[in-house]
């Protein structure tokens, strides 16, 4: 589903947190229901590695799952915006790696 993201940018953001599981892993099958509730409540756009605290201490590839799984929670009924994109690019770029597509 395609959205209107200029839309979107002037309602309702929800900045989502970072669920862990009891090692310290990231666990992002927990945000589920977060979601599920967020969208049913009227967020418009979900905002993965907000600014919540403790995407401050995300690994790379943690930064990387979180909008990864969020937009497949998600599933098309929002747009999902991902704060750290430009970490991410910057990283690929970095490496010679192509930029990152979401699903």
């Amino acid at each position: 589903m395609k959205h209107d993201l200029d839309k979107a940018l002037t309602s309702i953001s929800g900045i989502l947190v970072t669920p862990y599981d009891s090692s310290g892993d990231v666990a992002p099958d927990k945000l589920a229901p977060i979601i599920d509730r967020a969208l049913a409540a009227g967020v418009h756009m979900p905002v993965v590695n907000g600014n919540t605290d403790e995407f401050y201490t995300l690994t790379t590839d943690e930064a990387c799952t979180m909008p990864r799984e969020d937009v497949s929670m998600v599933g098309g009924r929002a747009p999902v915006l991902d704060s750290q994109q430009s970490r991410l690019e910057a990283f690929l770029n970095k490496n010679g790696l192509s930029q990152m597509e979401l699903p």
